[in-house]
């Protein structure tokens, strides 16, 4: 038997921060989150962004972060329309990181 009595390994996930920018670019919030890698980091913070945008229209754009490391900055008015980046509808990905929609 191939690989008997070798520990089976799961790759770390990262953790990511979702920083939700006004519309001068200042932190107006942000949600913390693990991800496998950057590209599911980026689909989970358009989830996030989309559904906190709806509730609080002064979210404007994010940035998302890997420890020290800038991932993605997107500003609204330049956004892909959301269904045609995340795959999935956005509410799924929103309980994916465990999140509740923010109060307004």
């Amino acid at each position: 038997m191939e690989g008997a009595g070798k520990p089976f390994r799961v790759a770390p996930m990262l953790d990511y921060r979702c920083y939700f920018l006004d519309a001068e670019g200042h932190i107006r919030s942000r949600r913390e989150f693990e991800a496998k890698d950057d590209t599911e980091g980026v689909v989970l913070a358009r989830a996030l962004y989309a559904v906190y945008a709806e509730c609080a229209p002064s979210h404007h754009g994010f940035e998302l972060w890997q420890r020290s490391r800038l991932i993605l900055t997107e500003k609204a008015d330049a956004m892909p329309e959301p269904n045609s980046t995340l795959g999935v509808d956005a509410s799924s990905n929103f309980a994916r990181v465990g999140a509740a929609p923010p109060r307004v």
